[in-house]
């Protein structure tokens, strides 16, 4: 009688786990029900913001994918005006579509636990990455699970998945070749759901940044004092408004030579292994705003 009462005791607890298992709670879609949009700010010596927002549903390979739509200057970084997404909240799950290597890339997994790995970029040819999983938190009642791989603007903020939103580098960078070739220089602005601000992140107090080119504008360049300049040895970095947030060099094809996150006004750089040319320093003050200076390494 008792080893039956254990028996049936035991079924019992096996349906609750699997009552629970079923009908537990969704993690919160990335989707709105009438609409989406992501603003994406993407930097380099030139710098603007991608507005990518959904539109209709399209079925690929018998699973169904919303298509996002790029809007603004110079945002067709994966040779295609549109990318494909789709998602399953019961794991926490999303996915791109790659036209380009007609292949299907997880762009975040909400499911993962400290120490798990995730792939980035599985068919590139400038990336093969395991990233690790540092951290799994909850903020602002959203499910955040942290990568172990630096982006660079803002702060040196790591790669994150966040529940509800997508990356904080957005949601097209498993496709992006923009930033394939420039490790970590696109970042989640902004998330809209049915035209209601969903998401914003804590660095910048806007949800739409444009920079156009690098004009040398002297009330800009006034905020970093560089010298000597020419140099080839060291090289010394001064200042005069802000005193914390991340240094961007790029060297004249828009490639990052170095990036420094910086809590003080100056600092002091060996630069006698970089190559001639000209270069372009620019300060991240983590508000949105930037400042330019020129360099000169002969």
């Amino acid at each position: 009688m008792k080893k039956q009462f254990n028996i049936c005791f035991l079924l019992i607890i096996l349906n609750l786990m699997a009552w629970n298992n079923t009908y537990s709670q969704p993690y919160k879609s990335i989707f709105g029900s009438q609409s989406t949009q992501w603003n994406e700010f993407t930097y380099s010596l030139s710098s603007w913001t991608c507005v990518l927002s959904s539109y209709s549903d399209t079925i690929m390979n018998t699973k169904t994918y919303k298509r996002i739509t790029f809007s603004g200057n110079n945002c067709f970084t994966t040779g295609y005006n549109e990318i494909f997404l789709r998602e399953d909240t019961l794991q926490g799950k999303a996915w791109v579509y790659d036209l380009y290597h007609n292949d299907e890339r997880l762009i975040m997994d909400l499911s993962l636990n400290v120490g798990d790995t995730f792939r980035i970029y599985p068919n590139s040819t400038h990336y093969d990455t395991i990233a690790i999983v540092d951290s799994v938190y909850l903020e602002n009642s959203l499910k955040k699970v942290r990568l172990n791989v630096n982006t660079i603007y803002p702060g040196n903020d790591k790669l994150t998945f966040i529940e509800g939103v997508g990356t904080n580098v957005g949601i097209d960078y498993q496709v992006n070749n923009y930033f394939l070739d420039n490790f970590g220089c696109t970042y989640m602005l902004c998330s809209y759901k049915n035209n209601q601000l969903f998401y914003k992140n804590s660095y910048v107090d806007t949800c739409y940044i444009e920079w156009d080119g690098i004009a040398e504008n002297k009330a800009i360049m006034n905020r970093i004092n560089v010298f000597p300049n020419p140099t080839n040895d060291i090289l010394n970095i001064q200042l005069s408004l802000f005193s914390k947030g991340t240094i961007v060099i790029y060297n004249s094809i828009g490639q990052i030579a170095k990036a420094i996150n910086i809590d003080k006004n100056n600092l002091s750089l060996d630069i006698s292994s970089w190559n001639k040319g000209i270069y372009f320093i620019r300060l991240f003050d983590g508000k949105g705003n930037n400042s330019i200076s020129k360099l000169i390494v002969q």
